[in-house]
């Protein structure tokens, strides 16, 4: 079981800097089709940056599970915040459909990530 905890939270952190690393070089491309244009990009790049930082923590909870399960409930919040916002701002039809299923992703993740804290043994 331990291997495929660790393997959860692998594939969460190369899944999450496959999609969050070129948004720090392409946010303007990424955005122009979604006007208005992003006046504050700090909150943008300061929330990809943070976002980038969790998937740093994923593998460091991948490397010792057992040791770094308590960390495992922040990694839950961190996945059920953007999921059930994208839930709701999608169900009152204010964000693009490509964002919803961003945060179904993370709501996936989420899911995996309570299987894994509530298989791993407490140290």
């Amino acid at each position: 079981m331990g291997k495929t905890i660790q393997r959860i939270y692998q594939i969460a952190g190369i899944y999450g800097l496959l999609v969050l690393l070129p948004q720090l070089f392409i946010a303007d491309q990424l955005f122009a089709p979604y006007p208005p244009e992003i006046t504050h990009k700090e909150f943008m790049y300061g929330f990809v940056l943070i976002a980038i930082a969790w998937q740093v923590t994923f593998f460091l909870i991948a490397s010792d599970i057992k040791r770094y399960r308590l960390i495992m409930l922040g990694t839950i919040l961190e996945k059920a915040g953007f999921g059930f916002l994208c839930l709701y701002l999608y169900f009152f039809k204010e964000i693009m459909p490509n964002v919803f299923m961003g945060g179904v992703v993370d709501l996936i993740f989420m899911f995996a990530f309570i299987f894994a804290y509530l298989k791993t043994e407490k140290v």
